[in-house]
């Protein structure tokens, strides 16, 4: 019922701990999962040659012109309900429990889309750096709706975004009616193109859980498009981290502290061991 697409460059140790993350919280939530990746050097494919062979049920789209490729993901995918992220996303609370909810609730006619990297404790606002007021919430069993089109600034009023959003497939085929040239433009020409053309004939809610249980972790950034905060805290190149899962390591997930997490975007102090 669910296809799950990532967006991935040169981060497969991320892209690894995405799919490990996804493992242990979401169970059967994703029906498929597809990779649309660019490895800009050797290495870096070699990188994603590894993933391949750890995750073979993994369909894997190379990538050297990100617009048709996307596309191709998109218009491929098997299931009535996407749900699109970036690679340094990750899950770190449990996502299984509410699995059946989530897939009621997107199919809703009322619901643009459903967001799991918000929540009723997401606050903050990484990419602008600013406190937000929370929206008037309706609640119904583990699951908080509200008015995406009134809501303050911040994550709530962004019923688009890379960070684990579901669509219904004709809302999210649409919202395609767009240029881009790749993944930092797709987002952007959604939010500041298609969505403020068709704010109004939009449908009014977005929904989430009552706790975020999704984090987006900016340790690097691989575009020079936009000048995306990352690395103030715990920074790691993608040539650094490429390395390290070469030489046989990966990200420790059971070691990540998610203490502090209090909105969407929260860089994380990457623990490595072996594999």
């Amino acid at each position: 019922m669910v296809s799950l697409i990532i967006i991935s460059k040169d981060r497969a140790m991320q892209l690894d701990l995405l799919l490990r993350s996804s493992d242990k919280h979401c169970g059967d939530l994703f029906d498929e999962t597809i990779v649309v990746y660019n490895a800009s050097t050797t290495e870096f494919q070699k990188g994603y040659d590894k993933i391949q062979q750890l995750w073979p049920s993994v369909k894997m789209i190379p990538e050297n012109d990100f617009e048709p490729a996307y596309r191709k993901a998109v218009e491929e995918s098997l299931h009535p309900i996407l749900c699109i992220l970036s690679d340094d996303c990750l899950f770190y609370k449990n996502v299984s429990d509410y699995n059946d909810q989530i897939r009621e609730v997107i199919k809703r006619e009322d619901v643009f889309s459903f967001i799991l990297g918000i929540g009723g404790n997401s606050r903050y606002s990484g990419t602008t750096g600013v406190w937000y007021k929370m929206p008037e919430f309706t609640k119904h069993r583990d699951i908080l709706t509200w008015d995406w089109k009134t809501a303050d600034k911040g994550e709530f009023q962004c019923p688009i975004m890379l960070a684990a959003n579901f669509y219904k497939r004709e809302d999210y085929i649409s919202c395609l009616e767009i240029e881009f040239n790749c993944p930092s433009y797709l987002e952007y020409n959604m939010q500041q193109k298609w969505q403020k053309q068709r704010k109004a004939e939009m449908k009014d809610l977005c929904a989430c859980l009552e706790k975020q249980t999704l984090v987006h972790s900016l340790n690097n950034r691989v575009q020079d498009d936009f000048k995306n905060l990352s690395g103030a805290e715990f920074p790691f190149t993608t040539i650094t981290l490429n390395s390290t899962y070469l030489s046989g390591k990966m990200v420790d997930l059971e070691a990540l502290d998610f203490s502090e997490v209090n909105g969407l975007h929260k860089e994380i102090d990457l623990i490595f061991k072996e594999e």
